[in-house]
């Protein structure tokens, strides 16, 4: 039965947040209690961020709230499997110690982690500057310069108002609990969203009929499978 994975992520070591360069983009739907900032330097395809979809492309700059299922699939050509990249950052809330965010000077940020529950794609002026500070965040050998820099991204981000919320349904999942049937629905379309979506199959995975099936997907996405 397809749905998000949950993802444990690697150890920070002596980091107080995880920046990693991938180039391959391999991973499933899945979720995790870490907020993630990705930035996709390289490649072309299908983005999935809770029950939203929407297509992708170099530039592409999102914000992913804690336990909120993703993936970036890429474009169906042998060629692009191959020349994909992408910088991504993923941090706890108490990434710099309890309460830390509760500060009066850092609320900007903080209510930037509270829309993230949507899903936040960046835009324009702002995912173009963030683009550049990314690549070069990446490259900066100095831990403490790193986290500066991190910090400021941040707050560009938070005042920002070039971005748009992707999942209107706050989708969120549980490692532990049973997977909502919209998180099953959309992890089976997703991994099957190279062929064709058969609506029965979509269907038997959530023990309902075709007819009830598509009334509660277009109640639950806003959208016609």
């Amino acid at each position: 039965m397809a749905r998000a994975a949950f993802e444990a992520l690697d150890p920070y070591n002596d980091n107080s947040f995880l920046l990693r360069e991938f180039t391959e983009f391999t991973a499933p739907y899945h979720f995790h209690p870490e907020h993630e900032l990705t930035l996709i330097v390289k490649g072309k395809g299908n983005r999935y961020v809770g029950n939203h979809m929407d297509v992708y492309s170099c530039g592409d700059l999102v914000l992913i709230g804690s336990n909120l299922p993703h993936c970036w699939k890429i474009e169906n050509n042998e060629e692009q499997d191959k020349d994909v990249a992408s910088v991504v950052v993923q941090f706890n809330n108490d990434f710099l110690g309890t309460d830390f965010l509760a500060k009066p000077e850092l609320s900007q940020i903080l209510h930037l982690l509270e829309r993230s529950k949507h899903g936040i794609q960046f835009l324009n002026n702002t995912a173009e500057e963030i683009t550049k500070r990314l690549i070069l965040l990446a490259k900066q050998p100095n831990s403490f310069k790193r986290l500066i820099e991190f910090l400021e991204i941040l707050y560009t981000l938070a005042i920002s108002k070039e971005y748009k919320l992707l999942d209107k349904q706050e989708t969120k999942a549980h490692q532990s609990a049973k997977p909502e049937r919209i998180n099953i629905v959309l992890g089976y379309i997703i991994d099957n969203y190279k062929d064709e979506i058969l609506l029965d199959q979509a269907a038997a995975l959530v023990n309902m009929t075709p007819n009830a099936f598509c009334k509660y997907y277009k109640k639950t996405t806003k959208k016609l499978l």
